[in-house]
């Protein structure tokens, strides 16, 4: 749980979450794992976590778009899920294809067969992918709250649609912790649903000051105390 704050705190940071994955690597090396199997570790935890909010996207945007969305025509299922995989497939080939991120692809492709391995046994799949739907589920429904708090006129499953879509974004942006991108695509997303301005602003104001500025304050500390007992 700690190296789990502290990562939280390097996360907002460094772009890419690049620092909290050195620190929960760095904590896993303390805890007796080799460097490769740190880093496979953590490389797997983020694949389990992109399996189950690429899932869950697919799932929300398929309902939403068979529900509508006011006025506005949307495409039926298929054509949603068909867009969506192919604009996350581009994103993740940039994002592959980028120099900076180049020496990330060797432990990339390692965290994919880790996955595979894993979701062959049932009861540590099982873990794994609870573990992701937790972490998913959790940011959702923060912002679900937000959303009903300050009235912003929208479904549950529009709301849950904006912040997964949202939550996309957040790991292309170059920016720490999604800083800006965020912020940005959550308003237009819900402006794009059918909120108003002024409670789409105050909403994810909201938000991202209970999911994003706060823990910076319990991260930092966890940071600090990991150190001082000798965990990173």
């Amino acid at each position: 749980m700690v190296a789990q704050l502290a990562g939280s705190f390097a996360d907002r940071v460094t772009p890419g979450a690049a620092g909290g994955g050195a620190i929960r690597v760095r904590f896993l090396q303390r805890g007796g794992l080799d460097a490769s199997a740190a880093t496979a570790a953590v490389t797997l935890a983020g694949a389990a976590v992109s399996v189950v909010h690429g899932s869950a996207l697919l799932l929300v945007g398929a309902y939403v778009a068979g529900e509508g969305v006011g006025d506005v025509d949307l495409p039926d299922r298929w054509a949603v899920m068909v867009g969506v995989v192919v604009a996350l497939a581009a994103v993740g080939l940039l994002l592959r294809a980028a120099p900076g991120r180049r020496p990330l692809a060797g432990p990339a492709g390692r965290g994919e067969t880790d996955l595979a391995s894993v979701l062959r046994r049932p009861v540590r799949g099982l873990v794994l992918l609870g573990g992701a739907s937790g972490v998913i589920a959790s940011t959702t429904l923060a912002f679900l709250a937000s959303a009903g708090a300050f009235d912003a006129g929208v479904s549950p499953a529009e709301a849950a649609l904006v912040s997964l879509a949202a939550a996309a974004v957040s790991t292309a942006a170059v920016t720490p912790g999604g800083l800006v991108a965020t912020e940005g695509a959550l308003v237009a997303g819900l402006t794009a649903v059918g909120s108003l301005p002024g409670p789409a602003v105050v909403t994810v104001l909201a938000f991202r000051v209970l999911t994003y500025w706060l823990p910076i304050l319990v991260g930092g500390l966890s940071l600090r105390s990991s150190r001082r007992r000798a965990l990173l």
